[in-house]
């Protein structure tokens, strides 16, 4: 009685007989993952009402000006910011993914596509989004800057420049002995 039958010796973090494969590891996480995944998709469902009830009732029952502070910064809420209309209440947690490990596997997954025809730069963000890495925008090059130049393509255009002064300079001093 003293472990519960369901979760995996590797979900509590004891290490299995022997040498197992880092395949055979997920798997077992992944076996041990299925009731936290029915229990966390259960939550994620319950918040999703609840947040609804909550919106409703400050719609309906909230004073029309309340002024908080956050931070030391002074906010204020209306109740027209609960109208109905323009606001869908829903939390924002994927109950489909309940570790970082299952992240971070699909993002991986993705990036073993890369350079496939499929939009490199989104699947760069979110292999660096699932990683937790903070400011992923900051890292992201500017969609619309210009790529680098290749520095044999640069040196490439700096030899024909060189070949195009030759070229001009050898004309003006033919159109000179001509004079």
């Amino acid at each position: 009685g003293k472990e519960i039958s369901s979760i995996s010796e590797v979900m509590t973090g004891q290490q299995p007989a022997g040498n197992l494969p880092v395949g055979t590891i997920h798997a077992l996480i992944e076996q041990g993952l299925k009731v936290f995944s029915g229990i966390f998709t259960r939550v994620h469902r319950s918040l999703k009402c609840e947040y609804r009830k909550i919106h409703r009732l400050n719609r309906l029952y909230l004073d029309d000006d309340i002024y908080f502070t956050v931070l030391d910064s002074p906010k204020a809420v209306k109740r027209t910011d609960y109208d109905d209309t323009d606001l869908d209440v829903q939390p924002v947690s994927n109950p489909n993914e309940v570790s970082d490990v299952q992240k971070i596997m699909k993002a991986s997954a993705l990036r073993e596509l890369l350079g496939t025809g499929l939009n490199d730069q989104v699947i760069q963000r979110r292999y660096l989004e699932a990683l937790g890495i903070p400011d992923v925008e900051e890292l992201m090059p500017d969609p619309n800057a210009k790529p680098p130049i290749d520095p044999k393509t640069m040196l490439e255009i700096q030899k024909l420049e060189l070949e195009r002064d030759k070229f001009e300079l050898s004309l003006a001093e033919t159109g000179a002995k001509i004079v």
